[in-house]
């Protein structure tokens, strides 16, 4: 299934780029708050009993925080929405499967190179948890909301534990996101009228959502990258160097009970 998306992906990005090249500029644009619910969703996992889960990814930080940042480069992101019941046209579901591949493989030579893989896979996670991804919405207020979202941050609190589900493979994953959000879309609709309290109403219950599923998701991938990466190599293939990262304000929790 991963291949067959990288093939198609190829071809629509080809078919796409020249007619709409300004676009490109529009769907690049970077945003902080997947690198922010990504450090969050490790505090969730230490308050959740989980410490050993985090202590895995937080030495790897960077490098999933790089491949998320990765994920949204040029026409990748064409595929980071959701398209129910869709056998034709690749989608969230597709790509994140493709991406967790990819992590599983590459990892069995450089961990690093698959945490970077990895952090494409949860970039996907967490982009279903905003409305016009899970209705495959590339417009419509999109940007705004995203926008309005990742100047707003420190406005929202995550104060229940993390949401951890019996699921078997990524593109659950992405279902159980898209479904939530997708219930949300009309407060964020530009044809619907939205306006600051709709946005604000949203992410009161979005922003946590990407935190608690973003913690589920890498309990989920713990064993399984665990069992691939038998060795972990001195040296990466990545190049880091130079690169400044952000840092992000932390966030009150409270305890609670969330998931299976």
């Amino acid at each position: 299934m991963g291949m067959v998306s990288r093939r198609t992906v190829n071809m629509v990005s080809k078919a796409l780029m020249t007619p709409v090249k300004p676009l490109q500029v529009f769907m690049d644009a970077p945003s902080p708050t997947h690198g922010y619910c990504l450090q969050h969703a490790y505090d969730i996992l230490c308050q959740d009993g989980k410490d050993d889960v985090a202590a895995y990814f937080r030495p790897f930080d960077r490098w999933l925080r790089k491949g998320s940042f990765w994920a949204d480069q040029g026409w990748r992101n064409v595929c980071h929405y959701f398209f129910a019941s869709s056998k034709f046209r690749p989608g969230a579901e597709t790509e994140c499967q493709y991406y967790f591949d990819k992590a599983v493989t590459t990892c069995q030579q450089d961990i690093t190179k698959g945490m970077f893989y990895l952090g494409a896979a949860v970039h996907l996670v967490q982009d279903m948890c905003v409305p016009h991804h899970a209705a495959g919405a590339v417009f419509d207020g999109h940007k705004e909301f995203e926008t309005w979202a990742g100047e707003n941050l420190q406005h929202f609190s995550a104060a229940e534990s993390g949401i951890y589900m019996p699921f078997t493979g990524p593109s659950e994953w992405i279902r159980y996101n898209a479904a939530r959000a997708l219930t949300y879309y009309p407060l964020v609709s530009k044809g619907k009228g939205c306006d600051e309290g709709n946005y604000f109403e949203a992410a009161r219950e979005l922003l946590p959502l990407t935190i608690y599923t973003t913690a589920g998701f890498l309990d989920f991938a713990k064993p399984v990258l665990q069992q691939a990466c038998v060795t972990i190599p001195q040296t990466s293939w990545l190049n880091v160097a130079g690169e400044k990262m952000s840092d992000y304000a932390p966030v009150s929790f409270n305890h609670g009970s969330r998931g299976a």
